[in-house]
């Protein structure tokens, strides 16, 4: 089984050179077929924000419409000093 390790060169340096190792050299490697270049920039859009601790989750949710949605696992217990914990979303 072959496998390979890649560090970006501050790691390399820090990482795989040591005392030990004064014969390696830094071999830049790119993959075959696709053209070295700058990586476009892309731009996401958040659709989702998740929070879980102990299997209680809150999510708020983008609809297709844009407008945000929250849903909470506990949302139909009682108990809290107003009886429910539900957030407002502002813009």
């Amino acid at each position: 089984l072959e496998f390979q390790v890649s560090y970006c060169v501050p790691c390399s340096t820090r990482v795989h050179y040591n005392a030990g190792e004064q014969d390696h050299a830094i071999r830049l490697f790119y993959p075959s077929g696709r053209p070295v270049k700058k990586p476009a920039c892309h731009r996401m859009v958040l659709s989702a924000v998740l929070c879980i601790e102990t299997s209680h989750y809150v999510a708020f949710v983008r609809s297709l419409s844009g407008r945000w949605l929250f849903f909470d696992s506990m949302a139909d217990r009682e108990g809290l000093s107003d009886g429910f914990n539900v957030p407002q979303v502002c813009k």
